[in-house]
């Protein structure tokens, strides 16, 4: 778990860097002010509602990165080399993003049960009024698979013959 920790660590610092490094740059660049989003409309928001609708997306980023990294994770305690997890995760990241944007009946059926589906819920923040329902349920999917694929990993490990 202490090698998880570590993993969560660095995915805080990447995504606090590029919270800071994307409020940083738009203050420089377009100072103070509303906050314009365009969605299905345009929404305005004050300076005073934006901050929070800010750090709630990248809240959300760092649980959807923490469970790409719990996926990483579990890949990496089935082998040895660093190469094949790194391919594998991204490999399927890509696949499952191929699946959840494409509208084919085939797939309708496995979009709920596929982390891709719900990770750009953070999109929901910067919608008004911010659909909950839509939040919380990606959440409980996001973490969902942390679990399972934490707990895959701890029985993988636990299961590991090390000596050889």
């Amino acid at each position: 778990m202490a090698k998880f920790t570590a993993i969560l660590f660095y995915v805080l610092a990447i995504v606090c860097f590029m919270a800071v490094l994307s409020l940083g740059t738009g203050l420089l660049i377009f100072g103070e002010g509303d906050l314009f989003v365009m969605r299905d409309i345009i929404y305005v928001f004050e300076s005073s509602d934006s901050l929070w609708r800010i750090l709630a997306a990248f809240t959300f980023s760092f649980l959807s990165m923490s469970m790409i990294a719990s996926m990483s994770f579990m890949f990496s305690s089935f082998v040895d080399s660093a190469q094949g997890p790194t391919i594998t995760t991204m490999s399927i990241i890509i696949v499952f993003m191929i699946i959840s944007s494409v509208d084919f009946s085939v797939f309708r059926a496995v979009k709920p049960f596929m982390f891709t589906t719900y990770m750009g819920a953070w999109q929901e923040f910067f919608a008004d009024p911010v659909n909950w329902s839509k939040v919380y349920r990606a959440v409980f999917v996001l973490f969902s698979h942390i679990v399972v694929f934490l707990g895959v990993t701890l029985w993988h490990f636990n299961r590991k013959d090390i000596l050889t």
